[in-house]
């Protein structure tokens, strides 16, 4: 068992040993809430889709079960987890049909107007400065394209003994601001309760948003 440091730390950034205790978390944690998100969008044809912070890649499969005509791009700050996203998902990497990247979202290396969909779960937290990365997602956005950002919210994280590590937590109204500040319509926020096991083995009961924007 790890420590709610090391923790925090690994949520942010899953490296090294420890990683896999953090990754099978998030697996099995983030199921719900990644199936949520995708049913915030509706995926045309040879639509270009990224996702900032796919980790190892545990839920690309369920995208393209949804539309196997996507080019995917997955971007992640821990080279360990784009080495095992790469792995688990071979045959799309190999077709072509999916590319994990390193980066960070307030410095993405790709060019204006690349992407009509861009989605993150469970990210948000971490980013070192927000509104910048607000503005980077906009610029990599086609003219009218959609951005959805989900969370668990901050009514419920901040009883996550974890979440003292480093993590910024943002109420609905919070993220409401975040896209209509920083050149986005007005989000869409939808709203589900679930329940779901932490490390300890601890069950709680959590609520998660998923924010819809589209670029102005």
């Amino acid at each position: 068992m790890i420590d709610m440091k090391e923790m925090a730390k690994q949520l942010r950034l899953p490296e090294g040993e420890n990683s896999k205790i953090v990754t099978e978390f998030m697996s099995k944690g983030n199921r719900t809430l990644y199936d949520f998100t995708l049913d915030q969008f509706t995926f045309f044809s040879s639509a270009e889709v990224l996702e900032i912070g796919p980790a190892n890649g545990f839920f690309v499969q369920k995208l393209f079960e949804r539309n196997n005509s996507l080019s995917y791009t997955g971007l992640d700050l821990s080279h360990d987890m784009i080495t095992e996203a790469n792995e688990l998902n071979s045959e799309l990497v190999t077709n072509g049909n999916a590319r994990f990247v390193y980066g960070d979202v307030v410095s993405l290396p790709f060019r204006d107007e690349s992407f009509d969909i861009i989605f993150t779960v469970n990210t948000l937290y971490f980013w070192s400065d927000p509104k910048v990365g607000m503005a980077e997602l906009k610029r990599v956005l086609r003219p009218n394209g959609k951005l959805v950002i989900a969370i668990r919210s901050k009514e419920t994280m901040v009883n996550m003994p974890f979440t003292e590590y480093g993590f910024q937590l943002y109420t609905k109204i919070d993220l409401q601001n975040l896209f209509s500040e920083n050149g986005f319509n007005d989000a869409t926020i939808s709203s589900k309760m679930e329940d779901i096991t932490l490390p300890s083995g601890v069950s709680v009961n959590i609520e998660s948003f998923c924010a819809l924007g589209e670029k102005r």
